[in-house]
């Protein structure tokens, strides 16, 4: 791995001076010479390859960071609105290389990213551009999910009174413990034994319910479907034991 080597002040001062002689030196006004002209892209190749694996210097790090806070203060921005625009207009068309890809990162590179943002909160003003900018975005008619403005009747039951208390009630009878586990506590599901949606009149009897951790609810499901469930298959699953606690 190729390790970047500062340039020291001398050879600085050399490269400053030849700018000099030859009028290229950057003053506002001048035009750089290479303004409007397009870098070849075997060219753009070549530097890539010519600069990776260089790591930039943690003095050299500190430099640009302190260079664009102190920009960012006296200006109010990093890049002038004329640069953000060209920018904008030179992304236009463009497609993300990860576009519709799913599992291009490993779990050990989403492990690295995730510990990267501990720590770091945006700022108030990040935060209220983004409110701003996703306000309207994902309410009403513009949410996934809308459905008229109607909420359905089943929605309506299973967040309603009645269904909460059928489930305490069924946590209570087998005093909040898993009878698929026999472990007491965690995330509790009060699970139908026969369907909600297919036996409406059995939708709040009692004996109906079982207590079941959110885990082996979830493995109830994908071992016998979400359809036509009986208290057969219940039996099976606990092991035979009493569905009813």
């Amino acid at each position: 791995m190729r390790v970047y080597t500062p340039m020291s002040d001398e050879q600085k001062d050399k490269i400053r001076q030849t700018i000099i002689a030859k009028g290229l030196g950057f003053v506002k006004g001048y035009t750089p010479w290479n303004k409007g002209n397009i870098t070849p892209k075997s060219v753009r190749e070549k530097i890539s390859k010519a600069n990776k694996g260089k790591i930039i210097s943690n003095a050299s790090r500190t430099k640009i960071s302190e260079s664009r806070l102190k920009r960012k203060s006296e200006l109010g921005y990093l890049n002038s609105p004329e640069t953000r625009k060209r920018l904008s207009e030179s992304h236009k068309g463009h497609i993300p290389w990860n576009k519709g890809k799913t599992n291009i990162y490993s779990a050990e590179t989403k492990r690295k990213m995730s510990a990267g943002r501990i720590g770091i909160k945006q700022s108030l003003g990040t935060r209220l551009k983004r409110s701003e900018t996703t306000k309207g975005t994902r309410t009403g008619k513009s949410n996934p999910n809308w459905n008229g403005g109607v909420t359905g009747e089943t929605a309506k039951i299973r967040t309603g009174i009645e269904n909460r208390l059928w489930r305490e009630s069924v946590f209570a009878r087998d005093n909040w413990t898993c009878q698929k586990t026999g472990i007491k506590g965690g995330k509790l599901v009060a699970h139908h034994i026969r369907n909600f949606s297919q036996y409406h009149e059995l939708r709040f009897a009692i004996d109906n319910g079982i207590t079941l951790s959110k885990e082996s609810h979830d493995e109830f499901h994908i071992i016998y479907g979400k359809k036509n469930n009986t208290i057969e298959q219940i039996d099976e699953f606990i092991g035979g034991g009493n569905a009813n606690g």
